[in-house]
């Protein structure tokens, strides 16, 4: 009966809707929780590698920045040391503020995440889940969000994600106009041009590009611009790590590839620092580490084989991620991880696809086993990001950074004046008494005192090369 079909029809409808509201909500349930386990971060200050960035924007000032130059890194990312330029001209020494804009590309590149999944067709509930547990931390633990110089990386995720999302949108879209197609697809090249300044990871976003595409010339043109932003990029990073033999790709390292590979997704699913229990064991941890690593690799080949196994049973967004796991990892096996050591804010990237494979993983069980497992990775993620915020909050009070930051907020206060004997004019009022003596003019601020007025100011903060405000 018609009337039996359009009330079924209704009935689905409103069911379909009911379950996507609820997994709304229960996105704004990790969005607060994400809230909660990043509110430590917040109190971390300036820390090692931060006073490298630092040195190099007031060094080197915006124009300095943007070309990326300096001896201090052994990488080429124009971007990020632009990026992070940007930063310190609206945020000074104020290291609260740059991790709270980092929690919001975080934030940003889980929201993208999210409508990604839902453009290849995943459940609400499994693309809410997915990019939930991103959020808070699970499969990265949150170090590259609790680094005030990590803007950069996090930038090229975020491109990286919403250049994946604009391709699903321009060739699902049949009506979409000419122009507003050539406008989405400058600003896709855009992205993927602009993702390798910033960080190497997103040099892989062409390759997801050409698993997602469906259309010979979409591939082609992709294809094209991957391979010119790969000689661009890479070139000058080669170049520059030419005398660092820790960060250089070596021909036996690409042997040892995968097992660097299972390694990673090993350390990834089960987090335990094999550098860590070698302090703790002290003579007996040469053979902890082995055993983690050994353990780490097995984790990692077991999680691999499941997936292999799993692959051709499983929805398409799940298939893709498989794919996008081990492409995100690939460019940090090449350089090689040293014995026993693991890199967190290097798995960044290839979380996310992680997330959605454990999710669906997970949703495919029983509802009660299902929903205890989840719960206790998101504690156990939780806790392990908390743990870490309050490791660096402790690390930045250390005197080896407390006193760099004394030292630049010492400079920021009191810049060297430069000052240029210009002859006076003979049409020149007479001199202040005051000045003279070392005072400070009639009218003046006392802060001023002793300090040069806008010339030698300006002059002062030209020899730093920054024109930004300081603060201290």
């Amino acid at each position: 009966m018609p009337g039996a079909d359009e009330g079924g029809s209704l009935r689905d409808r409103d069911s379909a809707g009911g379950r996507s509201a609820s997994s709304r909500r229960g996105y704004l349930v990790f969005v607060a929780l994400s809230l909660i386990v990043f509110a430590p971060a917040l109190g971390i200050g300036f820390r090692d590698d931060d006073f490298a960035f630092l040195a190099h924007v007031r060094e080197h000032g915006g124009s300095g920045s943007l070309l990326g130059r300096s001896d201090a890194f052994t990488f080429h990312r124009p971007g990020a040391t632009a990026l992070f330029y940007l930063e310190y001209v609206l945020f000074g020494l104020h290291p609260g503020a740059y991790l709270a804009f980092n929690y919001g590309l975080h934030l940003g590149i889980s929201l993208v995440l999210r409508s990604l999944f839902l453009a290849q067709g995943a459940p609400p509930r499994l693309a809410d889940t997915a990019s939930g547990l991103f959020l808070v931390g699970y499969a990265h633990y949150g170090k590259q969000v609790m680094w005030a110089c990590t803007s950069g990386p996090l930038a090229s995720v975020l491109l990286a994600g919403m250049a994946l999302r604009a391709v699903l949108w321009v060739e699902g879209d049949r009506a979409l106009g000419s122009w507003r197609r050539r406008l989405a697809w400058t600003a896709i090249l855009a992205a993927l041009w602009v993702g390798p300044s910033l960080h190497e990871s997103s040099l892989v976003a062409p390759l997801l590009i050409l698993l997602l595409a469906r259309r010979r010339k979409t591939r082609a043109v992709v294809l094209a611009l991957a391979l010119v932003a790969a000689a661009m990029w890479i070139a000058p990073r080669w170049a520059i790590a030419g005398a660092n033999e820790a960060s250089r790709p070596t021909w036996p390292r690409l042997f040892h590839a995968p097992i660097y590979l299972l390694r990673y997704v090993g350390f990834m699913l089960v987090p335990f620092q094999p550098r860590a229990l070698a302090s703790l064991w002290g003579e007996h941890g040469a053979l902890l580490r082995v055993v983690s690593s050994v353990a780490h690799g097995a984790i990692g080949a077991a999680a691999f084989a499941l997936m292999a196994a799993r692959r051709g049973r499983a929805s398409e967004p799940v298939r893709f991620a498989c794919l996008w796991l081990p492409l995100a990892l690939l460019p940090f096996c090449l350089v090689g991880i040293p014995e026993g050591w693991m890199e967190l804010r290097y798995t960044y990237f290839a979380a996310a696809p992680l997330s959605l494979a454990v999710a669906a993983a997970l949703l495919a069980l029983p509802r009660v086993v299902g929903r205890s497992i989840l719960a206790g990775l998101i504690v156990a993620s939780a806790l392990l990001v908390v743990g870490l915020g309050l490791k660096y909050r402790r690390d930045a009070k250390e005197p080896r950074n407390t006193n760099r930051l004394r030292d630049l907020q010492a400079l920021s206060i009191r810049p060297q004046p430069v000052v240029h004997a210009v002859p006076a004019p003979a049409t020149q009022s007479p001199r202040d008494p005051e000045r003279d003596r070392g005072g400070f003019a009639r009218g003046a601020s006392p802060a001023m005192a002793g300090r040069p007025l806008v010339g030698s100011w300006l002059s002062a903060s030209r020899s730093w090369g920054s024109a930004a405000p300081t603060r201290p």
